[in-house]
């Protein structure tokens, strides 16, 4: 009683987990209990305006409204404050030191009383931006954010693998790499930390004949796969919650079209999303495995294949540069890529390969930004 307590819930596989104060109990779920993929689901707080419309197994007895305090709310592994715009309904509510605003609600600020009234007070490291609100401003600074850890960009410090926090001080271990949205795994640059890794991408390369990836989101939208190559591009995403690949051959292609100056090389483009593979931001856990090769492309999803196409590429053409993005790409990349997949991944990415049966396990090993280590309790 009367102190804070770290709760966190939710699904892996078949199975519902509950993890408090360090404690996991895990239970195999109801038919009934099953989540579905509605993207207009709300969750609830505290309550509900008819306690006798929550499932009958909700509570170990009757239902019972809360009563106490709740702070630092997250859905998918990312901070969801619990301020105006992000609650569609609420009432009876006020903060949990008993004044109109606190901790999340200023921002950042600390909240003062000043003749009855609470208004929120911005600090050194922080400025007031309306609507009684403060920001957190850190400013980044190449004695506090430096190779290996992170490197100043936009005046943020952006983290290299195992690392982490605002100025990337945090020594973390990523086993499964967690994107937030911000962050990415590129490999085709040289990571911050000695390279070893085989599986790298090196420049002046050929295409890539073999790409594999193992997700699992709740995002209905995200970039997971990016190939630069020249002109020509291979992408794979998430479009409202279904698979979408595109690419363009350019360059390599066979294909011939006729011009008043002979025959000139026609550029060969696909963009295609594609419903029949499945509802795939469904937080399960699915295999993307994308094959190139001179004869055809192909893409099979957990296991069934999905698409086939025979493009008529020289495989034996080899390129300038070439790069691949997981997961996400920088403001400052490749523009096309942005404007096809407006939004970077959020979730977590096992199982990366370039090549059957042989995974990336080692991320200091890759060029990353901001990825974290996905939190996940397995089933017991």
């Amino acid at each position: 009683m009367s102190q804070w307590h770290s709760v966190k819930a939710g699904r892996y596989g078949s199975r519902l987990y509950v993890w408090v104060d360090g404690s996991l109990s895990t239970e195999a779920m109801l038919a009934h209990a099953y989540p579905h993929t509605n993207g207009n689901a709300s969750i609830l707080l505290g309550g509900a305006k008819d306690l006798s419309t929550l499932p009958f197994d909700a509570m170990s007895g009757a239902p019972a409204p809360y009563t106490g305090c709740i702070k630092n709310f997250h859905v998918n592994n990312i901070l969801l404050p619990l301020e105006q715009q992000n609650i569609q309904e609420g009432r009876n509510l006020a903060d949990c030191d008993g004044t109109a605003c606190g901790d999340e609600t200023c921002g950042g600020g600390v909240c003062i009383l000043e003749q009855g009234r609470a208004r929120c007070s911005c600090g050194a490291s922080t400025n007031y931006i309306g609507t009684g609100r403060c920001r957190r401003h850190v400013s980044c600074q190449p004695s506090t954010c430096a190779p290996p850890r992170g490197r100043c960009r936009a005046d943020r410090c952006i983290c290299s693998a195992g690392y982490a926090g605002t100025f990337c001080d945090q020594k973390i271990e990523i086993k499964i790499p967690q994107f937030d949205g911000s962050s990415l795994v590129s490999l085709g640059r040289q990571s911050a930390m000695v390279h070893t890794n085989q599986q790298r991408i090196a420049p002046t390369l050929s295409r890539p004949s073999y790409v594999a990836l193992n997700f699992t989101t709740a995002e209905p939208n995200g970039i997971l796969l990016w190939i630069e190559m020249g002109n020509d591009y291979i992408g794979l995403g998430l479009e409202n919650g279904y698979a979408k690949l595109v690419w363009s051959f350019n360059h390599n292609s066979v294909q011939k079209a006729k011009s008043s100056y002979g025959d000139v090389l026609s550029p060969r483009t696909l963009s295609r999303l594609m419903p029949h593979a499945g509802y795939l931001s469904d937080a399960e856990w699915h295999i993307l495995v994308l094959q190139i090769n001179k004869t055809n492309i192909t893409l099979t999803a957990d296991n069934t294949l999905v698409y086939t196409e025979e493009p008529g590429l020289n495989i034996e053409a080899e390129y300038d540069d070439i790069d691949m993005f997981i997961g996400g790409i920088s403001d400052n990349d490749y523009e096309r890529a942005k404007k096809i997949f407006p939004n970077n991944f959020k979730g977590c990415i096992d199982q990366i390969s370039t090549r059957e049966k042989s995974f990336i396990t080692n991320y200091t090993e890759v060029y990353s930004e901001n990825v974290k280590s996905c939190q996940l309790y397995p089933p017991t």
